[in-house]
């Protein structure tokens, strides 16, 4: 287990489903989950891809992949 940075900070966990469902949007039944995590990654990022978002995709049959 690595230590912890005391320079990383959590700054917001947005839930994209929970907000669809409170706004009565649309969701495909192949999104399961969708969250985005808002956090400083410290003083010095290691190199630029660490700054991207990342999608995590469902293993749901009814969602295609983009790729």
């Amino acid at each position: 287990m690595r230590e912890a940075d005391p320079q990383v900070a959590l700054i917001e966990v947005f839930d994209h489903l929970a907000h669809i469902r409170a706004i009565g949007g649309d969701i495909h039944p192949g999104i399961l989950t969708a969250k985005n995590l808002v956090f400083c990654f410290g003083a010095k990022p290691p190199d630029p891809t660490m700054m991207a978002v990342r999608t995590v995709r469902s293993a749901s049959p009814n969602c295609r992949s983009a790729s």
